[in-house]
């Protein structure tokens, strides 16, 4: 497997997969990431249903 960890603007970049951080408080920090509204619809629907929680 190969990956690799970028700092540069969300947008510019491709790929298949995106890793966010969620913490215990189940709360995203979409005001640092440029995220659709789509995409956070998701991933708030994803937290609501207990798919992902902020635990190891």
């Amino acid at each position: 497997m190969k990956f690799s960890i970028k700092t540069d603007q969300l947008e510019k970049q491709r790929s298949d997969v995106l890793v966010i951080g969620v913490y215990d408080s189940l709360k995203l920090v979409y005001d640092k990431l440029s995220l659709s509204k789509s995409t956070i619809s998701h991933i708030t629907s994803i937290l609501k249903h207990g798919d992902m929680t902020g635990k190891a």
